[in-house]
């Protein structure tokens, strides 16, 4: 039965991966909009939840329109994340723009910056991110801590 699975899983991930990005994005937000029908338990989690966040905002059409938008959004976001894994930076740049990346990697890397394990990559990344004070700019934790 694992087989079965893993054979089926792996033929709809390799049947995303060569479709175009608009339509895997398509086909995710149906596949979220089915989840929301299928899944009781956590639509009825969602609908609690957005209850008592919006009790005296929303009606509950609204909460329930908030809660499926929220299931197809998750489902757009699963295809999409399965599609884009296999896409060249070429191929994204057609449908992403990127902003303020010199916030995050402020310098470029070079042949000198070759990373060769994976512990001195997150290293390499977690340095460049660091500000001049050593803590991270999206941080809010204190800078000093009294001892």
């Amino acid at each position: 039965m694992e087989t079965l699975l893993y054979w089926l899983a792996r033929t709809l991930v390799a049947i995303i991966q060569v479709l175009p990005l608009r339509t895997v994005a398509r086909i995710g937000r149906a596949c979220g909009a089915i989840a929301f029908w299928l899944d009781a338990r956590h639509r009825k989690v969602a609908l609690e939840n957005l209850q008592l966040v919006f009790r005296n905002e929303k009606s509950s059409d609204e909460i329930r329109a908030i809660a499926k938008e929220n299931f197809c959004r998750l489902g757009e976001n699963f295809c999409s994340a399965v599609k884009t894994a296999v896409m060249t930076p070429e191929q994204m740049k057609r449908h992403f723009v990127f902003t303020a990346l010199k916030k995050f990697f402020p310098i470029k890397p070079t042949p000198a910056h070759k990373v060769e394990s994976l512990p001195s990559a997150i290293s390499e990344i977690l340095n460049c991110m660091r500000g001049s004070d050593n803590s991270f700019p999206f941080s809010n934790a204190p800078r000093h801590i009294a001892r």
